[in-house]
């Protein structure tokens, strides 16, 4: 059972003696040899999720507030959840700079960040994430009938500037730390980023004229 300190009036004797009876228990521990050790022994080996404390957003909402004011976290959380990069083809959870970009000058206050700040911002929160030179960019579509089938095919950079972003599964565990959501919907690789099926559907997707020198 845990004793609760009561209010002691520090105007009289009695008050006072009783407060430092109270007290002196704790005081005699804290003066012993041992005691200090005790409790640094305690605090060093307690568990610590270092990831939570490094993004400790304390709730759900408060984690829904931090994505939808950065437009950086914005575009990672939309990636955990898609399990998929834009414009990877070829499911390698390979992304360009330049479609981060575009997709971060999409979300609000996105379009005041630079493709260097962008990069630097996933290098951040995604540190295993590896500079790769084999990113694909997707700068418009085109649309062509075979047989009397219309398909869309994507008009593409290729070889571009980018970011490999780990195993899914990693992935989404990094974003999961800043973002507090879930993401486990069964799938373990990425998949493939696909084409719009009709031309006018489609987003745009142009991009700033920016040079991506990393």
């Amino acid at each position: 059972m845990i004793e609760v300190a009561q209010p002691f009036d520090m105007t009289t004797k009695q008050g006072q003696d009783a407060a430092y009876a109270f007290w002196e228990p704790y005081h005699a521990f804290m003066r012993s040899d041992d005691g200090p050790g005790i409790v640094l022994r305690y605090l060093l080996d307690y568990p610590v999720d270092r990831k939570a404390l490094t993004f400790a957003y304390g709730t759900a909402a408060k984690a829904r507030d931090k994505v939808m004011s950065d437009p950086v976290i914005a575009v990672l959380h939309e990636i955990a959840e898609d399990g998929y990069c834009p414009d990877d083809v070829k499911a390698a959870g390979v992304v360009s700079v330049k479609t981060l970009m575009r997709e971060v000058h999409k979300k609000p206050g996105g379009r005041r960040m630079g493709a260097e700040e962008i990069a630097a911002r996933v290098d951040r929160l995604i540190p295993f994430a590896t500079n790769v030179r084999n990113a694909q960019h997707v700068t418009g579509y085109a649309q062509r009938v075979d047989d009397g089938m219309v398909t869309v095919k994507a008009v593409a950079e290729s070889r571009q500037r980018g970011r490999q972003l780990g195993a899914l599964a990693e992935f989404r565990e990094a974003v999961a730390h800043v973002t507090q959501a879930d993401y486990a919907d069964g799938k373990e690789e990425w998949h493939a980023w696909c084409p719009p099926d009709d031309v006018h559907d489609a987003e745009s997707v142009g991009t700033d004229k920016e040079d991506i020198p990393f």
